[in-house]
């Protein structure tokens, strides 16, 4: 499997449009935080069953739990496109959601997200229903969101498969670079 290093927009935009999709087929209320969440999900037990994820986004740990920047840019391309509806809703004075919903002709799961498609479902099928909130509590009880945590670095990759690989978390930002070899190794060991 190919390290990904950055979020592959083409794949990532065609995995969150699945999502919505077949989150419409089964009527389930989508807000950005669900689809975040769900997707996240979708992609952890993709890797628990083959080993690869394969949404095409690079997680990383942002303020709440999983997150990619990038997947703002991919909604607002989607919805540009026609592809997704977006409806910002005011729940109070104080309190919004955003919903996101497939566009109507938008019927048709895209063939990048054909290998994704059955771990998104399972995922609805098993919290689609849940709120944004219950989603939140169970992606950060996944064990990357832990280790995150534990490592307590906002902005960390979070990687899906707990091997260590000083080699792999020193390219990704996961290690800092120090001025001798030693206290490189003590930094790499204090992380295993």
């Amino acid at each position: 499997m190919e390290l990904l290093t950055t979020t592959d927009m083409t794949q990532a935009a065609a995995s969150m449009r699945a999502l919505l999709v077949l989150a419409a087929r089964r009527r389930l209320h989508m807000t950005r935080t669900k689809t975040v969440k769900l997707l996240y999900l979708a992609d952890l037990r993709s890797v628990e069953a083959d080993s690869a994820a394969r949404s095409g986004v690079l997680w990383r740990w942002w303020h709440y739990g999983p997150y990619c920047r990038s997947l703002r840019d991919i909604e607002n391309k989607l919805v540009a496109d026609g592809a997704l509806d977006r409806e910002l809703r005011r729940l109070s004075p104080y309190v919004s959601e955003t919903v996101l919903t497939a566009s109507p002709h938008t019927t048709e799961i895209p063939p990048q997200s054909a290998e994704l498609a059955p771990f998104i479902d399972a995922e609805l099928a098993a919290h689609g229903r849940k709120t944004a909130k219950e989603l939140t509590v169970l992606a950060y009880a996944t064990p990357p969101m832990q280790t995150a945590k534990k490592y307590d670095e906002q902005g960390l990759v979070l990687l899906f498969d707990d091997r260590p690989d000083p080699d792999r978390d020193f390219a990704l930002g996961r290690y800092k670079r120090h001025a001798d070899s030693e206290a490189f190794l003590a930094s790499v060991e204090a992380r295993i």
